[in-house]
């Protein structure tokens, strides 16, 4: 028989009730439990740096870029179908905690932009996702950003990095990258 991931309303309703009779509990209950205890986990990141276009000051966009789907650990219920796009192809739905950090650049000598990375879940902002971080005065150099999130996550959704310049359109280019998503028993 097949090992069935499940959701805590589930086992505690279904399989390990209170009061049921001794001897109930079978060997497949306790292998669904194990399953659904197992994190399911994966990440992906930035194997070569290409430009992402701003077309709109201010307005996040998809990160550029060809990722990879980090293969230690190797990813559980998680892959990658569609470039820079972390996708959980699990059963049942489940809450994920997210991160994300990147190293945006700007693509010209213009100094002194703010720029913004956000997770987006299937093209949508995930809500309080957004940082910002400044361009150095003085030279063009990488700006490091990191965030965070909560979602919850049904077979096939996604999330990936958007990214944004708040003060004009110059391009910018992801140097550097990582999104790992990880789901919590819930």
């Amino acid at each position: 028989m097949t090992d069935t991931s499940r959701t805590v309303t589930d086992l505690t309703t279904n399989l390990f009730q209170n009061g049921q009779a001794a001897g109930s509990i079978t060997p497949q209950d306790l292998r669904d439990f194990i399953e659904t205890c197992q994190t399911k986990q994966g990440s992906i990141y930035v194997s070569t740096p290409v430009s992402t276009s701003i077309a709109v000051a201010g307005t996040y966009v998809e990160g550029a870029g060809t990722y990879t789907l980090s293969t230690s650990p190797t990813a559980n219920e998680f892959d990658m179908s569609v470039n820079g796009r972390l996708r959980y192809i699990g059963t049942p739905t489940v809450n994920c905690m997210f991160t994300a950090s990147a190293s945006l650049e700007i693509n010209t000598a213009i100094i002194n932009k703010e720029f913004g990375i956000a997770i987006h879940k299937n093209g949508t902002l995930i809500t309080g996702t957004k940082m910002l971080g400044f361009s150095p005065a003085t030279t063009v150099n990488s700006v490091n950003i990191h965030t965070m999130g909560y979602a919850s996550m049904a077979t096939n959704d996604y999330i990936s990095v958007f990214v944004t310049n708040m003060d004009s359109t110059d391009n910018l280019t992801i140097r550097n990258a990582q999104v790992m998503g990880m789901s919590l028993v819930t």
